[in-house]
């Protein structure tokens, strides 16, 4: 079996950070196991196939699909001899790689369809032998993994919702850096604004005005904790101009002050 791969090194490890990226050309003796691993692992399979085992049962894994392994659980995954993997890996450690997995609504899967994400693992994989320094390298893998979770998360609802409401919520999303009013949101699919309030509420369990301050409130908690920004800076990232309506809003939301969540989430 042959490696190449990158270490990535970091002075100060941060709640998400990445200790290596490469690409394995497995053969028929592949077979990686962690009794406890401490890492997440992420995994795309650009060809061959393989077995995952998962909950005491194995699962194929082939091209174009991804799994994301999770620290602090048993990794048993091997590839097939006659079609040994070929695929990309990143490994992340800190307390952010499950956190975000379960903001996304994605703790309870694994496998995925890669299909439309093989550019983004392309990318990755380019900084194996990049001169980039090992600071920028850390960016470029932990921003790959959120806009990962991002796009695995709207696909997981593509295909539990109609498509009238994911239209809804990709538009809301694309406009998190203001309010969207159910005039507007109803222009967009062509409905009244009370069918759109009835509809969204239905599929997602809440208005398209409360789903817009959890997903600015949740927005917030991140930058907080992985930028140096101030709070004023997060506040206008996420659509409020009046830092102080949007540190009350926050305390309300999340019962502590933007500044005091900073302070506890720093390290």
């Amino acid at each position: 079996m042959k490696e190449d791969f990158r270490l990535l090194y970091t002075n100060n490890p941060s709640p998400l950070y990445a200790t290596s990226v490469g690409i394995s050309y497995c053969d028929g003796t592949y077979h990686m196991k962690r009794g406890f691993s401490t890492h997440t692992v992420v995994e795309y399979i650009l060809d061959g196939e393989g077995y995952v085992c998962m909950n005491g049962e194995k699962h194929l894994v082939t091209k174009d699909q991804i799994y994301i392994l999770k620290s602090g659980i048993r990794h048993d995954y091997y590839s097939c001899a006659k079609n040994p993997w070929k695929k990309i890996f990143i490994n992340l450690k800190g307390t952010l790689p499950l956190i975000l997995l379960k903001e996304y609504g994605l703790a309870d899967s694994w496998l995925y369809n890669g299909e439309n994400l093989k550019p983004m693992f392309e990318k990755i994989s380019s900084l194996i032998s990049s001169q980039v320094s090992n600071e920028e390298c850390q960016q470029i893998v932990t921003t790959m993994y959120m806009e990962l979770l991002m796009k695995l998360h709207r696909t997981k609802m593509r295909a539990a919702h109609s498509k009238e409401a994911v239209a809804m919520k990709d538009f809301l999303d694309a406009n998190y850096s203001r309010l969207v009013g159910n005039e507007e949101l109803a222009a967009h699919i062509f409905h009244s604004a009370d069918y759109c309030v009835k509809l969204f509420k239905k599929e997602y369990g809440m208005t398209p005005y409360n789903y817009q301050m959890e997903q600015k409130m949740t927005l917030a908690c991140q930058i907080l904790r992985q930028t140096d920004m101030s709070v004023k800076e997060v506040a206008a990232s996420v659509g409020y101009n009046d830092t102080h309506y949007f540190s009350r809003l926050f305390k309300q939301k999340r019962g502590i002050s933007p500044k005091a969540y900073k302070k506890q989430n720093s390290n």
